[in-house]
């Protein structure tokens, strides 16, 4: 940088030694209290601040109070400056109550390269969906009647309930 009196170009000097002009990235989801079920499509969404050239990398962690960052396998766009981007990612088969996602760019210069990281843990969660019964059917005492479920991701065991009242209160 030069700094020069307009009067008197005499009056000047310049820095010393080079520097650096680093933006920023912020993730904006998930950024806490998210619960996402395994094999589901979410959004991750970010923002830049400045411009980045090169493609992001996207990592997620299942524990957040001692994060390993695994890596989310696509490379997206950084966006231009100032612009909200979004990933749709698949939720993989990972349950934990603190997942964080962390966005790093990848300019291969420390002295601008930036990161962050959600700033509070999501759940991700395995799915669970009724097949039998699902319909608008009765059952009377005394059958025997098969309930069927599948299940999305790690869910065991399961507890099943069932209520009289459609809905409140549940019984075992």
């Amino acid at each position: 940088v030069k700094v020069e009196d307009m009067n008197d170009t005499g009056v000047n000097d310049t820095s010393a030694n080079t520097f650096a002009i680093k933006g920023s990235i912020t993730v904006l989801q998930p950024n806490g209290s998210e619960s996402w079920v395994n094999g589901s499509t979410q959004q991750i969404q970010w923002k830049t601040i400045g411009t980045y050239s090169q493609a992001l990398k996207l990592q997620y962690c299942n524990n957040s109070s001692d994060p390993t960052w695994i890596d989310i396998p696509d490379e997206p766009s950084p966006g231009g400056d100032n612009e909200v981007k979004i990933y749709n990612w698949t939720i993989p088969d990972d349950i934990s109550s603190r997942a964080k996602v962390k966005i790093s760019t990848q300019e291969n210069n420390a002295s601008i390269d930036v990161s962050d990281t959600s700033d509070n843990a999501f759940k991700i969660k395995g799915g669970i969906t009724v097949t039998q019964p699902n319909t608008n059917t009765t059952w009377y005492v005394g059958e025997v009647k098969e309930i069927k479920w599948f299940s999305t991701g790690t869910v065991t065991p399961v507890i099943i309930r069932y209520s009289a009242t459609n809905g409140s209160p549940w019984y075992v």
